[in-house]
This record gives structure tokens, C-alpha cells and sequence, in this order.
């Protein structure tokens, strides 16, 4: 009688992946060579808002280390952060809603910058948008790696198709520290809200139905976005 004997062998099969969830800035390190070690710093350079549309200074910077050394695996180096707009945000360092100045930083040294701008009450989705770093030659790239963008501005409603440049609820706020009792900050007034020709504009803002404090507006046109503070005083 014969008799057949399997000999079943495990052996450990190691899986590198990049997991991915919605609404993250994910940057690919590349040319890295045999060592890599890189800090990626988002501080933010406007106001903020959570979630919900309302003002938050909680997410003022967040930052991701990148180190290792090559073992012979195809591993791609990926530092993530969370838009707080995720329903899981929290996974990986968190950004707000509003404009980001993102560093690569490089033994102490920065050695790359560029804008992210989030800044849209448009998010009926929560966005993925990639960048590239290029670790041999100090660059950021965007995410096809076909141009430079050290020192530009990319903006959330030009990299996804599905979100809009829109700033409805986003126009003007009393800040934090203002006397308007509200604990987030609330609108105040939407001074210009519609097109208007290109030249220069005079608009009036009326504060006799707004207490003394510290006011935050904000001024957009296509894609330039500017805040400045305002102080009333009576």
C-alpha cells in the first residue's frame, strides 16, 4: 500500500502596504538612498476651523518623523496627516480646516517649503491629495512628480474635482478672545458676497451692533485668500 505524505512548509511572507483612508495630505518620499531621516512640520498660517465650521486653534501644527534605512524591501516612506473634515481623523496628526505652511526639515534644517490650502465649506467628501518629496534633491513635487513646488500654494479645490471653492459660513468671525460670549466665535456680518470687476473696491463695515473686541476677516477672490485682524474699540 502506498501512502502519500504532504510536507506543507510555512514560511513568513512579509507585506508592505501603504494603508490609506479619506481625508489625509500624504507625502511619498523618494531618491532616499540607503538612509532617510525627515521631519514633515504643517504650522498653520490662517484661522482655523473644525469639522463643524466653527474657529479652533487646536490644530495649530502637527508633525511626522520619517526614518529607516533600506533592507531590500519596496518600501515607500509615506508621512500622513488627517483633514479634521475625516469621519476617523485622529489616526495620523490632525490639520484643520484653513492654510498650512508644510516644511521638510532635514538635520535641523529647513529644506523645503510649501502651502496647503484647505480653506472651503465644500466638503460633502473628504479629500486625499498627494505630494512627493524628493529626499536626494531637497524638493517637493506634486503627485504625478512632474513639477517643483517649493514656495507655491496648492489648494484642496484645484487638486480634487469634487470640491469647490466655497466660503459661505467662512466669511467673517469674531475670534476666541472677543466679547461675543459665543465659546467658538460667530459670524458677524458677509460685508461682499458676489463678482464683482476687477479694480479697486471701498466697502464700509458698520460696528455700531458689534461690541469692542478682536475681529478676524477674511478677503477671497478666485484662488487668493487673505485674513487680517481687526480691533474695534467704542
Amino acid at each position: 500500500m502506498r501512502y502519500l505524505l504532504t510536507l506543507l512548509l510555512t514560511v513568513p511572507l512579509w507585506l508592505y502596504s501603504q494603508t490609506r483612508t479619506s481625508g489625509e495630505l500624504m507625502i511619498e518620499l523618494y531618491n532616499i538612498g540607503s538612509l532617510w531621516n525627515v521631519t514633515f512640520i504643517a504650522t498653520s498660517v490662517s484661522e482655523t476651523w473644525d469639522d463643524d465650521y466653527m474657529l479652533t486653534s487646536d490644530y495649530d501644527e502637527a508633525s511626522v518623523l520619517l526614518y529607516g534605512w533600506d533592507i531590500g524591501f519596496p518600501v515607500t516612506p509615506t508621512a500622513k496627516f488627517d483633514l479634521v473634515v475625516d469621519p476617523i481623523a485622529g489616526v495620523n496628526p490632525v490639520l484643520a480646516i484653513g492654510r498650512y505652511k508644510i516644511e521638510a526639515i532635514e538635520s535641523g534644517t529647513i529644506q523645503a517649503t510649501f502651502y496647503m490650502d484647505w480653506t472651503t465649506s465644500d466638503y460633502g467628501s473628504s479629500p486625499d491629495v498627494w505630494f512627493k518629496y524628493d529626499v536626494a534633491n531637497n524638493q517637493f513635487k506634486n503627485s504625478a512628480n512632474t513639477q517643483i513646488i517649493n514656495g507655491t500654494t496648492q489648494t484642496v479645490w484645484d487638486l480634487v474635482s469634487t470640491i469647490d471653492h466655497v466660503t459661505t459660513g467662512l466669511e467673517l468671525y469674531t475670534t476666541l478672545t472677543s466679547q461675543s460670549g459665543h465659546p467658538h466665535g460667530r459670524e458677524v456680518q458677509s460685508l461682499v458676497n458676489q463678482y464683482m470687476n476687477a479694480g479697486i473696491h471701498q466697502v464700509e463695515f458698520f460696528a455700531e451692533n458689534v461690541p469692542s473686541g478682536e475681529y478676524i476677516y477674511t478677503i477671497e477672490s478666485g484662488g487668493f485668500t487673505d485674513v487680517k485682524k481687526m480691533i474695534v474699540i467704542k
